[in-house]
């Protein structure tokens, strides 16, 4: 993992946007974060453990700044993928409620680049962090970000949780509970297979399998059989197939000579027939004019019932305009006598609305407003007030403490002047104030003068500062008496004028209930205004209701008139159409029209009528040939006995069939079953060896779930890796000590000391001191960040140290540098936090943090290069 920036804004002492361009910081493989204690160098640990798994590094719970409610936290950071590098970016917000609870409002990761998913919810970003870096957030402070009290927690882990770290960060799980699993799974499966093996075995021993020589002999039976009867039903065949054609034309031949004599039956109704459909197609000719003559007659009908209908509307349309003449005179009437009078009574109200109702309703407006400002002067009376009351409270107790530290003033004043002068005298001087001789001092030693006079400068200061604060107290309060007098001022010419103005709304009341009677203005001028439009109406309605009657007896007039005409016409027509189907029927022989009728038939059944009469006609064509055919072929076929032998012979013939299709099928079950024997014989030669098989590996995987249980062997392969880290961690801590030290692994997988100053004796862990300690752990750190850089997928690039540099001697500070400083010829920055000023001119990149300024700003970042 490789930070490439930090931006952070209202997290601990950072109160605006700062960044940290990681990039430019450890291009140099060297940095150090300098600042005074409590300017913010450890809230950079901070930051980017809360922009990774949601939680500070030093597990604080009041980490937004307490000038805001709101922090942000932006990491940009590289990492190494089975696809390649990527950069990702996840974001953090939070945001601090009003029961001081903290909720969070951004978290976000995604793809610098734009492809794939973006993350939204903390679950889900904290589960992607952790398999990206292959860390969770414990093994991330215990072995790359280190902060404050976590330096020395590796050394200090005991062997099952140090194993478990080992298994995460080093990605042991495949030696652990996952072999184990695949083991386990594959011992199911194995045991599976070999329940199934066995029970197919059992199955396999019912099917008779030893009987196969016995079945093979029935099958050669029954092949033999087979063909002989295959050879008898072919003699049969011949022999039926001769027979057969003869009888089967004698049964023909009485077939069609039946069918003949049916035919003949129906000469007469198919004569019939014949001069039905010819005298109809002569009749079809004459259609024409006979649809010609129907036509003229049914509009003739027609015309004289609409003529007399048209009679009928256009009297009730006569009648109707009478009666719409008298409704039109009745309307004109009314809005002549009503019109006038109720125009001038609404001109008159809608005078009044616009103008008094108009005024009264500025009146409401107003009067509602003054109220409202009213209410805002007592408001603010009554604040100020209160303000003015408390601060006399304030400034009460400030007069009291003034007195109080008066009283203490005078008291130091004449303690400090007996001092003053006791300084100046001996023992054998004469008093000043009574002329005896001083032979002792019964007032305070010498040196307490000094103190009461702190005391005294101390005292006036803090009373200056008192009577400046109550004069300024003082001032307030004059200024606010004020604002209330000219408040009070205010409200009292506002109520005058609330006063007038209620007085002119009651005048003007008065007026609108007396013209109006207590109704709503509105409304009345409404109904006036709807009264006079229902009379213009009424009086429109009737003149249009006259114009349309007019104009459709006009319509009807005409309308009667063409009918009329339309009724000459036809008649013309009629007598045309009638002259011309005499002759047509002249022609075809028929004396009254009445016959026609008869013989109108329709297109579809005319054909179906001659379609019937030429297949009758075709059908005795048809059946005279095949009836002579028959009798030649009789006459050249040889018959084979009478009707029963032949009848006996198709008889016997059935049962040889019978038989040879019963022996078939009996044969192909045969064969089937003895190719599914020898089948079987093989499956159960493959099953036997299969059985073999399994049982060695269930043996097998037995012995490998023994050598894993209780996840031994993740705890071999941890201890293996530890054992590499151990060494490399010993030569680390070797140089850094000039020899002395040497990490070692005890037979309790516990972390021991072996120091060659004292013969090579050694010693637990806990009995380092506190700067040998931060030595150890730094050596075991970096042998661990070295080991997890071995990852090729999740390289850690990068190893922050907040501790211990406080603890060591110059000789020993410079031997650690030079240990860190190698530490880039691996591809490995370390970043230093540090107040020790010793340091600085060892680290070649520094951000320098600017404490806070109270009330003026946050802390500031900077960047230095050497």
């Amino acid at each position: 993992m490789k930070p490439i920036r930090l931006e952070m804004r209202g997290i601990n002492s950072f109160q605006e946007t700062q960044s940290v361009d990681f990039l430019r910081l450890t291009e140099r493989g060297i940095f150090g974060i300098f600042g005074p204690t409590g300017s913010g160098k450890s809230t950079i640990l901070d930051a980017m453990t809360l922009a990774l798994y949601n939680e500070t590094a030093r597990k604080s719970r009041e980490y937004i700044n307490s000038d805001g409610k709101e922090l942000f936290v932006t990491l940009e950071f590289e990492v190494g993928t089975l696809a390649g590098r990527a950069v990702y970016i996840v974001e953090r917000g939070k945001k601090r409620e009003k029961d001081g609870s903290i909720k969070s409002t951004i978290n976000r990761l995604y793809r610098k680049d734009g492809s794939g998913e973006i993350l939204e919810r903390s679950g889900r970003v904290n589960k992607a962090i952790v398999d990206l870096l292959g860390l969770t957030m414990e093994d991330f402070t215990r072995s790359v970000v280190i902060p404050q009290g976590k330096f020395s927690d590796f050394l200090k882990l005991t062997g099952s949780n140090r194993k478990k770290m080992l298994e995460r960060i080093l990605r042991l799980q495949e030696f652990g509970e996952l072999l184990t699993g695949r083991v386990k799974r594959m011992k199911e499966e194995n045991e599976m297979q070999l329940y199934g093996v066995k029970e197919s075995l059992e199955a396999y021993s019912k099917l008779e399998i030893d009987k196969l020589e016995e079945f093979k002999n029935k099958l050669q039976a029954s092949q033999s059989r087979l063909v002989d009867l295959t050879t008898k039903e072919n003699e049969m065949r011949k022999q039926l197939e001769s027979s057969s054609e003869f009888w089967s034309k004698k049964d023909s031949l009485a077939s069609i000579e039946k069918m003949i004599e049916l035919s003949k039956s129906k000469d007469k109704e198919m004569e019939a027939l014949k001069n039905r459909f010819e005298t109809a197609k002569k009749v079809k000719e004459m259609g024409p004019y006979v649809k010609e003559k129907r036509e003229a007659n049914e509009e003739m009908a027609s015309i004289i019932i609409f003529i007399e209908k048209t009679k009928a509307d256009l009297k009730n349309m006569l009648e109707s305009k009478l009666k719409l003449e008298d409704r039109f005179k009745e309307a004109v009437s009314k809005r002549e006598e009503n019109y006038e009078g109720l125009l001038g009574k609404s001109i008159e109200m809608r005078h009044l609305m616009e103008n008094e109702i108009k005024r009264m309703k500025e009146i409401e407006k107003g009067l509602k407003k003054e109220e409202e400002t009213i209410e805002k002067y007592l408001q603010e009376m009554n604040s100020v007030r209160d303000s003015v009351e408390k601060r006399e409270i304030g400034m009460g107790k400030l007069i009291r403490e003034l007195n109080e530290k008066a009283q203490t003033l005078d008291a130091l004043k004449h303690e400090h002047l007996v001092l003053s002068i006791g300084k100046k005298l001996l023992i054998g001087d004469s008093c000043p104030i009574c002329g005896s001789e001083i032979k002792e001092f019964a007032f305070m030693k010498r040196d307490e003068s000094d103190q009461a006079k702190v005391m005294m400068d101390k005292l006036e200061g803090e009373m200056k500062t008192l009577k400046k604060a109550f004069e300024d107290q003082e001032k307030k309060n004059t200024k606010e008496r004020e604002l209330a007098l000219k408040l009070e001022y205010d409200k009292e010419a506002l109520n005058k004028l609330h006063k007038s103005h209620l007085e002119e709304e009651g005048k003007l009341l008065s007026r609108v209930d007396e013209v109006f009677k207590g109704r709503d203005p509105e409304v009345v001028v409404k109904d006036l205004k709807l009264e006079m439009k229902e009379l213009l109406e009424n009086e429109k309605n009737a003149s249009q209701n006259l114009n349309i009657i007019n104009e459709e007896i006009s319509g009807v007039r005409e309308s009667l008139n063409e009918s009329v005409r339309a009724f000459e016409r036809n008649k013309e027509r009629l007598r045309i159409a009638s002259k011309s189907l005499e002759k047509e029927m002249e022609k075809a022989g028929m004396m009254e029209e009445d016959e026609i009728a008869g013989f109108i038939i329709a297109d579809a059944e005319l054909q179906s009528m001659e379609t019937r009469y030429q297949a009758w006609k075709m059908q005795n064509i048809k059946l005279n040939v095949q009836r002579d055919d028959i009798l030649h072929t009789l006459s050249r076929i040889n018959n084979f006995g009478n009707r029963n032998d032949f009848e006996k012979l198709k008889a016997d013939f059935k049962i040889v069939q019978s038989e040879k299709e019963e022996i078939h099928e009996n044969h192909i079950r045969l064969k089937e079953r003895i190719e599914q024997m020898e089948r079987n014989l093989e499956t159960v030669i493959g099953l036997e060896k299969k059985k073999k098989k399994l049982e060695k590996d269930s043996d097998l995987l037995k012995e490998i779930m023994e050598l894993l249980r209780g996840n031994a062997f993740v705890g071999f392969v941890a201890m293996r890796h530890l054992r590499y880290i151990v060494k490399d961690a010993s030569v680390r801590l070797l140089d850094i000590t000039g020899g002395r030290y040497r990490l070692e692994i005890d037979s309790q997988g516990e972390f021991v000391i072996c120091d060659h100053f004292s013969g090579g004796a050694r010693r637990g862990c806990d009995t380092l001191s506190g700067g040998e300690t931060f030595i150890v752990s730094l050596a075991l750190a970096l042998a661990l960040s070295a080991k997890i850089q071995m990852n090729r997928v999740n390289n850690l690039e990068f190893f922050f140290l907040d501790e211990g540099f406080g603890t060591l001697d110059k000789d020993v500070l410079d031997i650690v540098m030079d240990s860190l400083e190698r530490i880039r010829e691996k591809n490995l920055s370390v970043g230093l936090i540090s107040h020790v000023e010793a340091l600085k001119d060892r680290v070649p990149v520094k951000l320098v943090i600017e404490p806070a300024e109270p009330g003026i700003s946050g802390s500031v970042i900077k960047m230095e290069y050497m």
